[in-house]
């Protein structure tokens, strides 16, 4: 398991985005001790290695709560969101996401905020 910081200089290699299986891109606010963030451990633990690859996006860092993934292909990426409005992150999220080129994205956000809590979509490619 790998954690990256990202900035708007880093750049991805191929070998994240040429796997076979589909690649599910988990979208959280912090990696961290919570419910929320359990429920993502337990399903990337729990889906079959050779079904579906995993990444962790974290809006702004990552504790070590990694060390509860059972699987070690799982790379994590903080996008270090600065605190209040931080509108780079837009642009650092958007980058990522086009870079990996995910089949599915996961996202958990603003729950309290609006309701929303659980989202999934599929990306174009």
């Amino acid at each position: 398991m790998q954690v990256k910081a990202l900035d708007s200089a880093t750049s991805l290699t191929n070998s994240t985005v040429d796997a076979k299986p589909p690649l599910i891109a988990h979208i959280l606010y912090r990696f961290a001790v919570g419910g929320l963030e359990n429920g993502v451990v337990n399903l990337i633990n729990r889906i079959p290695e050779d079904q579906y690859r995993h990444v962790i996006i974290s809006l702004t860092d990552s504790t070590d709560f990694k060390q509860r993934l059972n699987r070690k292909d799982v790379e994590i990426y903080c996008l270090n969101k600065k605190p209040g409005h931080d509108i780079g992150l837009y642009f650092r999220l958007w980058k990522l996401l086009r870079e990996l080129k995910p089949a599915i994205t996961h996202t958990q956000l603003g729950g309290a905020r609006n309701g929303s809590n659980f989202n999934v979509g599929r990306c174009k490619a």
